[in-house]
C-alpha cells in the first residue's frame, strides 16, 4: 500500500509543521476522515476534543514537545490524565488521536476515535488506527535510519510503500 506524506498548511505555526497521510486508493487523508466524526466526539467528549484543539494551537506557537504526549506508543492526543476523561459507560476509555511526533517542528495527525477496550490495539474502533500508526512509524524510523527520506527537507508529497 503506497501512503502519501500530505502537509496541512492550516495547523502549521511558526514551530511547528504539521502533516497527515492519505492511503492509496482514498479520496481523503487519515486527519480529513477523523475531523468528519469531529461533531460526534465534540458531543460525547467536548473536554477532551478542546484538550487536543487547545494543544495543536498550542504546538503552532512552541513545537510538539515531548512533554505534551503521554510516554505511551503509538503516541496520540489528548494527553489526559484518567481523572479527566469523560466516560459515558463502562466500555469508553477515552478520545484518541492517533500522531507520530518526529521532532519537535514535525507531527503527523492520523485518525482516531473512542476508544471501548482498555487495550487500543483490541479496540474495534481505534484498534485499526493503532496498529496503522505503529507500522507506518515504524516505517518512517526505518526510512530516516538507511536515509532514504529527510526531515529536514519539506515532507509533503513523499510517497512511502507500506
Amino acid at each position: 500500500m503506497e501512503i502519501t506524506i500530505k502537509r496541512i498548511d492550516y495547523l502549521c505555526g511558526p514551530k511547528l509543521s504539521v502533516y497527515t497521510v492519505k492511503k492509496e486508493g482514498y479520496a481523503v487523508t487519515e486527519y480529513e476522515l477523523f475531523t468528519k466524526d469531529l461533531p460526534v466526539y465534540r458531543q460525547s467528549h467536548p473536554d477532551e476534543v478542546k484538550s487536543f484543539i487547545d494543544a495543536l494551537d498550542l504546538m503552532k506557537e512552541r513545537g510538539a514537545k515531548k512533554h505534551y504526549f503521554k510516554p505511551t506508543w503509538p503516541q496520540y492526543l489528548p494527553k489526559m490524565d484518567k481523572e479527566s476523561i469523560e466516560i459515558s459507560d463502562n466500555n469508553d476509555y477515552g478520545t484518541r488521536l492517533y500522531v507520530i511526533r518526529l521532532r519537535d517542528d514535525i507531527l503527523i495527525l492520523l485518525n482516531g476515535g473512542i476508544k471501548t477496550t482498555l487495550k487500543g490495539q483490541d479496540c474495534p474502533k481505534v484498534g485499526g488506527y493503532f496498529k496503522f500508526t505503529k507500522k507506518l512509524e515504524k516505517k518512517i524510523d526505518s526510512l530516516l535510519v538507511e536515509k532514504e527520506i529527510d526531515i529536514n527537507n519539506e515532507l509533503h508529497d513523499v510517497s512511502i510503500d507500506l
